[in-house]
């Protein structure tokens, strides 16, 4: 037993909260008609020959012509259009489900002294709420994303004007999901390249005006937040104030094979029909990237300290400054980087001009150096003009900051030699992007040795970037008419 514990002063609180909702979405697109697939364009405009330039005889496409991968595509997970019809519609199912838990226990160990514990949990998706797929419902897959919430509060009376109030929290979000099992790679489907990653993976197709198949890439992604608050509260006199400060620090994990596939775009630039684009294997533009393993973490701390002053019996007056201290972003593994032109990067000299990394002269592991100027004072008051608690004006400004948190390192991540990412205008082809050139996938990130694969497409955070403010101020008048009618005149800025 614990001391002085004998069961009274407490209060024990569960709930449960479900949601289940059966729904349905009409999907309407224009997949390739059984003549199309032929390679029988007559009933559509003229269609060009890229290789001549002149139309296809009787704008038929011959059948040496074919993308191999198209023609998988077509086979494996395209529907058929009836002739004729122009679009072909079907309901698909999109139910969504939920399920809430809350337990909080409250207990009061003496007079001065009072505790509460909550845990929270919030499922959200079940194997039935599926995502992604475009078009082709078949590479859709479930996503799941699972809420735990656990908090611990200790209030302490030292004096009936001193008040201490203690807060721990811990939350852990899991967003995850598999592929669909109807994937196949692109060498299964006819490809001459290789994807990133262990999973099977189809490439991601976007015929436009017909059709878009974009596979639910595999998905695991892991974010947890710890939280310390502590205010101290004091009444002396005319005054009451609170002090206190609250650190914030978030751990993040992501993992997921985002267009290691490839992704294709046709759009009829080559016959001036995006279906017949697609039959012969020429997208306008290919892309590709290497699994992604990102792991950021960063946080802030925040102090403030404010005074409520009772001038007179009429006038009530609030100052208080808040401060933000960053605990810097970074990458766990120093895995990102940043552009600064002019530069070469000395820890990688065979990088590109101007992508410097961690470990390079003035380039700390957050990239950028921290914002230390968050100071944000704030004044308000509360007049009642006439003492009678009818007529009232209240005012306030202040300045209020907006912490870049990891946002700023987003997408760095992607830079070489960290990850591969690769763009072609007008590939060779469909099925052979990389004709005449290196395939670099799959790729592993080597310090020792690095690749930069080109052409580079790379991100950046301005090395100059401050935190954002805003200055808020309000000023409202309010009068009571009788005993039920309110009239409000206020500006806000």
């Amino acid at each position: 037993m614990l001391p002085h514990y004998n069961g009274h002063n407490r209060t024990f609180f569960c709930s449960y909260e479900g949601l289940q909702i059966r729904q349905q979405t009409l999907n309407s697109f224009s997949p390739l008609t059984t003549q199309e697939r032929s390679g029988d364009f007559s009933g559509s405009k003229v269609i060009t020959d890229p290789l001549t330039n002149q139309p296809f005889p009787g704008n038929q496409i011959p059948v040496s012509r074919f993308d191999p991968m198209a023609q998988n595509i077509l086979a494996d997970y395209i529907p058929v259009l009836p002739n004729g019809q122009q679009q072909l519609q079907s309901l698909v199912s999109i139910p969504q489900s939920r399920n809430q838990y809350t337990t909080k226990v409250d207990h009061r160990f003496s007079e001065s002294d009072s505790l509460w514990v909550r845990f929270f949990r919030d499922q959200d998706g079940t194997p039935m709420n599926l995502s992604g797929g475009g078009n082709i419902y078949a590479l859709a897959s479930p996503r799941n994303n699972l809420v735990q919430s656990a908090a611990i509060s200790e209030i302490h009376t030292f004096s009936p004007s001193l008040l201490n109030e203690a807060h721990l929290s811990y939350t852990r979000i899991d967003n995850y999901g598999p592929a669909s099992n109807a994937n196949q790679t692109p060498r299964e489907l006819g490809g001459n390249y290789n994807q990133d990653g262990p999973i099977p993976f189809a490439p991601s197709v976007t015929v436009q005006g017909r059709f878009t198949m974009i596979p639910n890439q595999p998905w695991k992604e892991v974010d947890n937040l710890f939280q310390a608050d502590e205010k101290l509260s004091w009444i002396h006199g005319r005054h009451t104030v609170k002090a206190g400060l609250m650190v914030l620090y978030f751990r993040t994990f992501l993992q997921t094979q985002f267009q290691t596939s490839g992704v294709y775009n046709f759009d009829g630039t080559y016959t001036a029909n995006s279906a017949a684009d697609f039959l012969i294997g020429k997208p306008i533009s290919f892309s590709q990237a290497s699994i992604y393993n990102d792991s950021p973490r960063g946080g802030s701390t925040e102090f403030f300290v404010q005074d409520d002053i009772a001038v007179t019996r009429r006038l009530k007056v609030n100052l208080g400054v808040r401060y933000n201290l960053p605990i810097p972003w970074h990458e766990r593994f120093n895995h990102i980087a940043l552009i600064i032109p002019g530069r070469q990067s000395v820890k990688y000299p065979q990088a590109p001009p101007g992508l410097l990394y961690p470990g390079d002269p003035g380039i700390p592991d957050s990239l950028i150096s921290p914002d230390r100027n968050d100071l944000a004072p704030r004044i308000g008051f509360a007049w009642d003009v006439f003492g009678d608690g009818r007529t009232s004006v209240r005012g306030a400004c202040g300045i209020f900051f907006v912490p870049e948190y990891a946002f700023y390192i987003d997408r760095t991540y992607e830079n070489p030699p960290n990850q591969a990412g690769i763009l072609i205008s007008s590939p060779p082809s469909m099925s052979s992007p990389f004709l005449g050139r290196t395939d670099p996938f799959p790729y592993t990130p080597d310090p020792n040795h690095p690749v930069f694969v080109t052409p580079i497409e790379a991100f950046t955070p301005n090395p100059k970037l401050r935190d954002g403010y805003s200055e808020q101020y309000n000023l409202n008048i309010q009068h009571q008419f009788g005993a039920d009618l309110l009239v409000q005149a206020g500006f806000v800025g």
